[in-house]
């Protein structure tokens, strides 16, 4: 057997880079680990849905014989909530959730520990890439770039994406400079970044046209490594193709639903102003490194920018040096990396997320700027010295960065609820689990308001054998029920405040309360009862929502009056709006009736109908001017895909129909039943 050589290999590593500078490198990815693993269930201060719903995913998968919701079998992507977007971060928290179970830290460290990799890619291309003597600058600067301080602390795909894309590049780059064959690397990380992030596709799509653009007379050197490389990538794909087979419309429905500017109903002219106002946002450096930006908190560090605005002189200096040397091309790459970085909001607008790839290029342009310096100090400081002294400074304001985060982070802030940060799902479900557990008998239910998903996050938190629910006391206050002294309800300050001075209620006892961070109550743990005037109250309201509603609508040129029950979400008019993505909700009558007067004589051939998902039955009676029923169609229809659309065709179309009855019977529950209707479209 033979003996390892020792001394090969420090020959080997001393050949590669320096003691030195190898200790610096080793030394920044300890800060970068450090710098995100540290209290990792303090900051950011909330827990999100979309963190949350990972590790459920996961667990769901496992549990469901790896199999999706949609009973594929390895589905390429996950339904998270209505959205198919979830893929290789749901797979990667797989083993780790058979191993720890559902935690916080476990669901954030798994991609935390990915992120890391993507420090030691910077560092990577510029020592092997641009071969350049601060070459661990890469690892120290993405630790400290705020927008990535924050996300890499949390479970959201964007950083996964930005991760294997950092890789992508790197082994690109190898391709381009060293080895045709590191090609197949390339193609296998940008697979996984197309997976990771689908607001990322489309960049690393523009990424890849323009390197195709970039490099051609190169890759027309390398057709027989690129014809495997696009065997490779075609079956790398066909997950995806298998994907878009199944669920034909689910790219539009995304866009459609996030109100992308391509589905607008506006001029052409104007969508592509649109696309480009949203495109040049996020390339302005006010976007970046604006201290008090007007973003979302949960996206945010307060005071520091998406980048850090100390970094911009020299950053900018390294933009210049890029330029300068376009012609190579790995300077030319980074440039491209800058440029396609906003694609990912130019239809559904601009978020530190989408855009969030920009990060690797400001991480290489302030390398450059700052080595730059370097080079011309060391005309009178050597450059350990150099080395040490920016190494030093970088550091401390990666701690300097954490202790802010963790000390003042919390209070940053002080929209704690839906609106901003979506404080309190460890706070407030560890509660609920304690007291769950201590009072078996009590049925307890938390309000779903403070927060996007809560369902979500009460399964990441709450075993399923414990009496847990997600609800408020908006449905005892609309209706009448049994509320008794033990339901214990969760309430945050807004609704126990409505509550409070509500006639319905009395003998209100408040159990406990969580506070928000800085101090003020957050959420009230609260039993109560009716009041003797309740029976009466409920009885004036429901007497008054069972009145019928009257109004006009404008369809096709003509002003029709509706008569139609009462709506408590939406309109009237979403109904006959021609936009199925647009609904209104009947609230308690079952059927809904919706009658329709024309001012003159109609010519109808049927009816196309939108609905909610469930088993219903339409009828449509229509009336002559003389109230003469001139035809009645009633059709059932069971086992409908999500949102059915219905037609029913009128057998004797004739051209005497003023009035138009649509009745619309839910199959599935007694009334009351609250009905969705996205459209009513009569032809």
């Amino acid at each position: 057997m033979s003996q390892i050589n020792y001394h090969e290999i420090r020959r080997k590593i001393r050949n590669w880079a320096s003691p030195f500078d190898l200790l610096l490198f080793l030394l920044a990815l300890l800060i970068y680990a450090l710098t995100r693993f540290i209290q990792l269930e303090d900051f950011p201060i909330y827990f999100f849905t979309d963190e949350a719903v990972q590790t459920i995913l996961a667990s769901d998968f496992v549990r469901d014989g790896l199999r999706g919701y949609d009973h594929v079998l390895l589905p390429t992507y996950f339904e998270n909530s209505i959205f198919y977007s979830l893929s290789v971060t749901v797979y990667l928290q797989v083993v780790p959730y058979l191993i720890f179970g559902k935690s916080i830290f476990i669901t954030r460290a798994v991609p935390a520990l990915i992120t890391l990799t993507a420090a030691g890619a910077l560092s990577l291309t510029l020592k092997r890439i641009f071969a350049l003597r601060y070459w661990w600058l890469g690892s120290l600067l993405l630790t400290i770039m705020p927008a990535w301080f924050l996300h890499s602390r949390t479970a959201f795909e964007a950083t996964l994406f930005v991760s294997f894309l950092a890789w992508f590049l790197y082994f690109y780059l190898l391709y381009r400079k060293e080895n045709p064959v590191y090609i197949y690397v390339a193609i296998v990380f940008g697979a996984l970044a197309f997976y990771s992030y689908r607001g990322g596709q489309i960049v690393l799509m523009g990424l890849t046209i323009l390197l195709l653009i970039s490099d051609f007379q190169y890759h027309k050197r390398q057709n027989h490594v690129l014809i495997r490389g696009m065997v490779l990538a075609i079956l790398l794909s066909l997950p995806y193709i298998r994907f878009q087979l199944q669920h034909e419309g689910e790219t539009y429905f995304q866009l459609r639903l996030m109100d992308s500017v391509l589905f607008r109903d506006i001029p052409v002219v104007e969508k592509a102003q649109a696309i480009t106002e949203n495109y040049l946002a996020g390339l302005d450096p006010r976007y970046w490194y604006n201290p008090e930006l007007d973003e979302s908190p949960r996206h945010f560090m307060r005071g520091y920018g998406h980048l850090l605005i100390l970094t911009a002189p020299v950053a900018l200096l390294g933009l210049l040096q890029t330029f300068r040397k376009i012609k190579t091309s790995e300077y030319r790459t980074i440039l491209m990396v800058a440029i396609t970085a906003p694609l990912g909001g130019v239809f559904v607008g601009p978020g530190i997320t989408r855009n969030l790839s920009f990060i690797l290029a400001a991480v290489i342009f302030t390398a450059i700027g700052i080595i730059i310096i370097g080079k011309w100090l060391e005309r009178w400081f050597p450059y350990k010295l150099l080395a040490a002294a920016i190494f030093t400074l970088l550091s401390l304001t990666a701690f300097a960065m954490t202790r802010d985060a963790l000390v003042n982070g919390p209070t940053w802030y002080d929209d704690y609820g839906i609106t901003g940060l979506q404080f309190g799902a460890r706070e407030v479900f560890t509660q609920v689990e304690n007291l769950s557990i201590e009072e078996p008998d009590i049925t307890i239910y938390v309000s779903p308001t403070w927060a996007n998903g809560t369902g979500i996050i009460k399964r990441f938190f709450i075993p399923d054998d414990l009496n847990v629910r997600m609800g408020n006391v908006t449905g005892f206050l609309e209706e009448m029920g049994d509320l008794n002294s033990q339901m214990l309800f969760v309430l945050p300050e807004p609704e126990y405040n409505d509550i409070v001075d509500n006639e319905k209620v009395d003998n209100i006892h408040i159990e406990q309360v969580i506070y928000y961070p800085d101090g003020r109550p957050g959420f009230y743990f609260v039993r109560m009862e009716y009041s003797p005037n309740a029976p009466a109250i409920f009885a004036t309201e429901e007497e008054e929502r069972n009145r019928p509603r009257f109004d006009e609508l404008d369809l096709n040129g003509e002003t029709v009056q509706i008569r139609y029950p009462y709506l408590d979400l939406g309109e009237i008019s979403h109904i006959f709006d021609g936009d199925t993505f647009t609904l209104a909700r009947v609230y308690e009558a079952n059927p809904a009736v919706f009658t329709l007067t024309f001012p003159a004589s109609k010519y109808l051939k049927g009816l196309r109908a939108t609905t909610g998902s469930m088993d219903f039955q339409i009828c449509v009676r229509l009336y002559s001017a003389a109230s003469e029923e001139i035809g009645s169609y009633c059709e059932a229809y069971y086992d409908q895909p999500d949102d059915p659309t219905v037609v029913i065709q009128f057998d004797h179309p004739n051209s005497d129909i003023v009035v138009v009855e649509i009745e619309i019977i839910s199959l599935e529950g007694a009334t009351p039943y609250k009905i969705h209707v996205r459209e009513l479209e009569l032809f």
